[in-house]
């Protein structure tokens, strides 16, 4: 497992809508494997605090009680739907081949499509 940080800290407290990026890490996914990304989102009080989507969720995720991030195993999860609790962005570097300029509005990008497809 890679440890994400902010700022070098293994935790990042968050006021109501503040963007943020975690720090950059280096990870070597060798052909054949899967990246599975995990982390524990807590609230400061008890009830409903994170954000709720009226559609479903494209890519599959699951949550549980507790701080199950660095668990190894997955029974004590379930299934996520509706909610808006995944990255926004999980970027890489590579070397460029070509440069590409792309025009247009990817707000419907995936809208309806079957889980963990990418459609229109």
């Amino acid at each position: 497992m890679t440890p994400i940080t902010f700022e070098g800290q293994h935790s990042k407290e968050v006021g109501p809508g503040e963007t943020f990026s975690s720090d950059e890490a280096t990870l070597e996914l060798k052909e054949g494997y899967d990246l599975v990304f995990s982390w524990t989102l807590s609230a400061l009080e008890p009830g409903k605090s994170f954000p709720y989507n009226v559609e479903g969720m494209l890519a599959a995720g699951f949550d549980g009680p507790g701080h199950l991030a660095g668990e190894p195993g997955a029974e004590r999860l379930t299934r996520s739907d509706k909610l808006l609790v995944l990255p926004s962005f999980i970027g890489y570097f590579r070397p460029a081949a070509k440069r590409m300029v792309l025009l247009g509005d990817s707000i419907t990008q995936g809208v309806r499509t079957e889980q963990n497809a990418y459609a229109y």
